[in-house]
């Protein structure tokens, strides 16, 4: 009778190597399929809303007695008529962002779900839920998007922002008005952070601001051009599933603000 004859300690552990790798391979690859599907999906969503709602492009307006260019049109209110909680609509450019921003009643309400509450792993961009609906109430604003793999939805391309070759604008589209920011830094924070508000406070002053912005490793010259009559936006990401330990966070101070 023959005896079973035990593995190498050697060859066991390459076995169990194998197997785990081989999981790992899976659920990324599951992920990632995950991602491409889902990232289809909203792409042409995307392109739906724009159809529908984004009525012109570069055309000339009256702007505190000169004429300024507005990047496009929107019609925020024809949106409400179909997506309630939209309060604003966004666009930058680089980065491939053009899309509606919800409002819901905390900021856990659209964390995976579409304006029409179908489930999307992307979720749809959000604004601040403690904050007033109307931005140019608030000395700072935030709009959190998802940061995914994939180019072309949400924040997945807001890297870009951190390219300081040139300067990078980004605009939001309200009440019948163009806000224009300019990019002032892209910095990355941890998943709490300073940087944004918690149930603790909902607006800032400029000596909040100023330490929020030296806490999260900001540009001097970022900090010390804080103002009490400057109005911000900060555009930041979720963490994902590829990365946990971080957020981008692009800050944008209003520069412009147009009538249309």
């Amino acid at each position: 009778m023959k005896k079973n004859k035990k593995l190498p300690v050697s060859q066991i552990i390459i076995r169990l190597l194998f197997f785990v790798s081989l999981g790992f391979t899976f659920f990324y690859g599951y992920q990632y399929m995950n991602e491409l599907t889902n990232n289809q999906s909203t792409k042409q969503s995307l392109e739906t809303q724009k159809e529908k709602y984004i009525q012109n492009q570069n055309y000339e307006v009256s702007s505190t007695g000169s004429l300024s260019t507005v990047k496009q049109k929107v019609d925020v209110e024809g949106i409400k008529k179909e997506i309630p909680d939209a309060k604003m609509w966004i666009n930058v450019p680089d980065a491939k962002v053009n899309e509606v921003v919800v409002k819901g009643k905390d900021n856990e309400e659209y964390l995976r779900s579409n304006p029409d509450h179908s489930y999307n792993v992307y979720g749809t961009l959000l604004s601040e839920s403690d904050l007033d609906s109307d931005i140019s109430k608030n000395y700072v604003n935030y709009i959190f998007g998802h940061k995914g793999t994939l180019e072309g939805v949400r924040f997945s391309s807001l890297d870009i922002l951190g390219d300081k070759s040139e300067e990078r604008h980004f605009y939001v589209y309200q009440n019948g008005k163009e806000y224009d920011y300019v990019v002032q830094d892209y910095i990355e924070v941890l998943p709490k952070t300073s940087i944004y508000p918690n149930n603790l406070f909902t607006t800032r002053d400029t000596e909040q601001l100023k330490n929020a912005l030296k806490e999260n490793g900001a540009s001097q010259s970022t900090i010390d051009d804080v103002k009490k009559d400057n109005n911000y936006m900060f555009l930041i990401t979720c963490i994902n599933w590829d990365n946990s330990t971080a957020r981008k966070v692009a800050i944008g101070k209003l520069v412009k603000t147009i009538n249309y």
